[in-house]
């Protein structure tokens, strides 16, 4: 179980870099004691590390580019003067209404995708065209939420527990 759990964890595992212009920002960004990075660790299910301005992301390519939106609206309002606290950060994991319309689209067909693959329409496809996703990152997204899927069926069936 544990050689199954180990390559499934690999197979589904990358990381993203990120480089951010104002190293001023960053202490509020981060949380005193990086304690506004711990959170999003833990929301998202992610490694975070960082040195000077540049921040590595690893986990799965869905909760890395999820973590990433987060840090890229998190310092815009860091930059702005807004603190960065944990009640900032949870009303952001849960309030995608202020996310852009592209951002937003994704999400909804992804949701889609995650509880009925079989009603996605070409509708679907061409909402996601209209707002600049090209047809191989519309493949991307859906493969991503269908490994995610696969590799928690066979999670759940083998009974393996979540890592905390």
């Amino acid at each position: 179980m544990k050689l199954l759990k180990d390559i499934m964890k690999n197979q589904l595992s990358e990381s993203i870099h990120m480089e951010f212009n104002d190293n001023n920002v960053l202490s509020s960004l981060f949380g005193v004691s990086d304690s506004n990075i711990q959170l999003l660790e833990k929301i998202n299910n992610v490694k975070i590390e960082y040195r000077g301005n540049v921040v590595k992301i690893s986990g799965n390519k869905l909760s890395i580019q999820e973590t990433k939106l987060y840090l890229k609206k998190l310092f815009d309002e860091a930059k702005k003067g807004i603190e960065i606290d944990e009640e900032k950060i949870n009303d952001l994991k849960n309030n995608f209404e202020n996310f852009p319309d592209n951002e937003k689209a994704v999400l909804d067909y992804a949701l889609k995708i995650n509880k009925s693959a079989n009603k996605t329409t070409p509708d679907d496809h061409r909402i996601l065209n209209e707002l600049g996703y090209d047809d191989k990152q519309i493949v991307e997204i859906t493969s991503v939420v269908a490994a995610f899927n696969w590799a928690n069926i066979i999670a759940d069936a083998l009974g393996t527990e979540m890592e905390a």
